[in-house]
């Protein structure tokens, strides 16, 4: 690889967390000082994650356990995405949530309105994130409020997450769920959306010219940065390994294929 390979243009980074600058809750060896260098250098990033559940808050905190401590840090979540393009396109408006406290709070602080399920009927929009208490009534409720025509957006269409006991339901199975009864479709927020990385870069104040996402998983950050025509990077510390890159189909390919984010700073032109 040479210089060359990180174009000149490149001035921000949006990373992934999971496989791309921690492995099993552990820091990517090098990690850290390749950000600090990489501030220290001029160059700006954030973090992206695809989690619904947590707030922005508690993902900071997060990032600051697993070492990555610096000033005005930027975590985004798929949540945020969600509950931000709601508040975009249902500027005040009533929302029925299947989410954490922790989102409603968030989507509040957006100037939305939510509802509970006996008044569902009434939301302007569904919104759907991680929310493992979801059951039939809810179910009900957001069926209801989509034939009365309500919006419906959803963080993933993730089928399972990962727990120490074995997958359980993502937020896709839920949205599935909605999505069946209703006979609707939910529009994406999060990864792989091209809403994702321009609401991310919305957020970030980031240009899409000059900026580079970075991940481990093809299917998600690979395929975001392709979907708005951004300079990708996979990183070989995650959920691929060198030999699947060969059999990637085009719209997953990477720009550029590196070992972990610590090769960086030495194809930067500046």
């Amino acid at each position: 690889m040479t210089r060359a390979d990180i174009p000149a243009h490149i001035r921000s980074f949006v990373f992934d967390i999971d496989g791309c600058l921690a492995v099993d809750g552990e820091p990517i060896a090098g990690a850290f000082e390749t950000l600090a260098e990489l501030r220290d250098r001029g160059y700006g990033f954030v973090f992206l994650t695809n989690d619904s559940y947590l707030s922005t808050s508690a993902w900071q905190k997060k990032a600051v356990a697993l070492g990555f401590d610096f000033p005005d840090l930027a975590v985004i979540t798929a949540g945020q995405i969600l509950v931000q393009l709601a508040a975009d396109r249902y500027p005040g408006g009533k929302v029925l949530l299947f989410g954490s406290d922790a989102l409603g709070r968030e989507a509040e602080n957006l100037g939305l309105k939510l509802l509970t399920t006996e008044r569902g009927h009434e939301a302007d929009v569904v919104l759907v994130a991680r929310t493992p208490s979801f059951n039939y009534d809810d179910m009900t409720a957001g069926l209801r409020a989509l034939r009365a025509g309500a919006g419906f957006i959803t963080a993933s269409m993730a089928r399972t997450i990962p727990s120490n006991d074995g997958p359980v339901p993502g937020t896709g199975a839920t949205t599935n769920a909605l999505a069946f009864a209703s006979r609707r479709r939910a529009v994406i927020a999060g990864k792989p959306s091209a809403l994702a990385a321009r609401t991310c870069l919305q957020i970030a104040g980031f240009d899409l010219k000059h900026t580079a996402f970075v991940g481990d998983d093809p299917e998600l950050d690979i395929a975001t940065a392709k979907r708005v025509q951004a300079f990708s990077i996979l990183v070989l510390t995650g959920s691929t390994a060198a030999e699947d890159v060969q059999t990637l189909k085009p719209q997953l390919t990477p720009d550029l294929v590196m070992n972990s984010i610590t090769d960086i700073p030495g194809l930067l032109w500046a």
